[in-house]
């Protein structure tokens, strides 16, 4: 047993610096082999955390053709969602993609892929990498307390543009249709081999009278997953940014509007919790009760918590002012009904 624990610790630590290395490597972008080395190093990092997380549930890791060496990346992943359900399928096949593409570029030459694209997936890796030690390691959470993540200003596409574009152009050049393969294979990974380009080419033909981003499992994926879109916003001093994603009117693939609203603090947030009791015409401690009662911190609409040297002040918006009135008043014109009952 505790020499279970000690692999397990050693594969942990090696993790850590390989997601720490992984982020570094992609967030320089003076790395002419940037997307090949940010690629292998979060892979490598998903692999280690994927065996520390298996041996932790007293899963054997070593291959059981060769007991020489461990599991593959792609199946460690997979008994995660297969076996144990500690992944979603939408997460599994996400972080399966990212391995995909590390694969090809261990062994041979990485097409180039849209920006939008590696954002999607190493974001998606880094939230897979982060679920694993908050369920499973929760004392090494302080790893999160950096920010090891860039954004690009390039463009303002998500994953899903990037995508239905490559299968748009898949009849185009032998890079793009190798990318949208190492993309698929990812995708429809069950565990045992993956799909050969082949076959992948069969199957879509076999789907010619659906749309093209219906065809294959790819498309699938992107009917289901989440979307990212990196946005970089300047804020005057003073102002906060509000940004809201409101849902397209076909499907959430095709359209993802954001509006960003300028928040002037003083104006827009003029209460504070004494001034808001005070308007209120009731006692702080019962103020404070409601607004926890309503999950009011955390809602833009209602409150803002602005830095104020190491702690926060609390300021709320007229909103707040007006539900909690209505709030109040309520309950005193039932307290009345009750008494004249």
């Amino acid at each position: 047993m505790a020499r279970g624990i000690y692999k397990r610790t050693l594969l942990l630590e090696s993790s850590k610096k390989a997601l720490i290395n992984a982020c570094n490597n992609f967030n320089n972008i003076s790395n002419d082999y940037r997307n090949e080395s940010a690629l292998i190093l979060m892979s490598n990092s998903i692999e280690l955390i994927s065996k520390a997380t298996l041996l932790k549930l007293g899963e054997n890791i070593l291959d059981l053709h060769n007991q020489n060496k461990s599991i593959s990346a792609e199946y460690a992943v997979w008994l995660l969602f297969n076996k144990y359900s500690i992944i979603t399928d939408l997460e599994n096949q996400a972080v399966q993609q990212l391995i995909s593409l590390r694969n090809e570029a261990t062994h041979t030459i990485l097409p180039s892929i849209d920006i939008d694209v590696l954002h999607y997936l190493m974001f998606s890796a880094y939230k897979f990498y982060k679920k694993l030690i908050i369920n499973s390691f929760n004392v090494h959470k302080d790893i999160f307390q950096m920010s090891l993540l860039s954004i690009s200003t390039d463009r303002n596409l998500t994953y899903a543009d990037s995508i239905e574009g490559l299968l748009r152009k898949r009849k185009g050049s032998e890079t793009q249709r190798r990318l949208l393969y190492l993309l698929e294979r990812g995708v429809s990974y069950d565990g045992s081999e993956y799909i050969s380009q082949e076959q992948f080419e069969k199957n879509f033909k076999k789907e010619k009278n659906k749309r093209l981003i219906n065809r294959g499992a790819l498309g699938a994926f992107l009917s289901e997953a989440e979307l990212l879109k990196v946005l970089l916003v300047q804020a005057p001093k003073n102002h906060t940014i509000n940004i809201d994603i409101s849902k397209g009117k076909t499907t959430q693939r095709e359209t993802l509007p954001v509006f960003v609203k300028k928040t002037d603090i003083n104006s827009d947030y003029p209460y504070i919790l004494s001034t808001l009791s005070e308007k209120l015409q009731t006692g702080r401690n019962i103020v404070l009760k409601k607004i926890n009662e309503r999950s009011i911190k955390g809602n833009n609409k209602y409150h803002q918590a602005v830095k104020a040297g190491r702690s926060e002040i609390h300021k709320y918006s007229d909103a707040t002012y007006q539900l909690l009135k209505n709030e109040f008043s309520l309950l005193s014109s039932k307290k009345k009904e009750y008494g004249n009952k």
